[in-house]
């Protein structure tokens, strides 16, 4: 399984709405956001390509979301 932390960047002043709006999406995990306009995420997907792939998705579905960002990636066996 691979789990990778991520910062979703957002509009500013959206990142509580998006937090809200994207906790439990397809293996994401909200950890919390600074008021504004970043989102700390957990995210676990049994492939990296799908993490990017749920990564492209949240940004094309989701206006308020800027991009993306990985601050790490793991592979841990479940």
């Amino acid at each position: 399984m691979i789990v990778a932390g991520v910062v979703i960047q957002t509009l500013s002043g959206a990142a509580g709405e998006v937090a809200r709006s994207v906790d439990g999406t397809s293996g994401l995990e909200v950890q919390g956001d600074d008021g504004n306009q970043r989102v700390a995420a957990l995210w676990r997907a049994v492939e990296g390509s799908t993490l990017e792939t749920l990564s492209e998705l949240l940004v094309a579905s989701n206006e308020r979301v800027l991009g993306v960002f990985p601050v790490y990636v793991g592979d841990i066996d479940v």
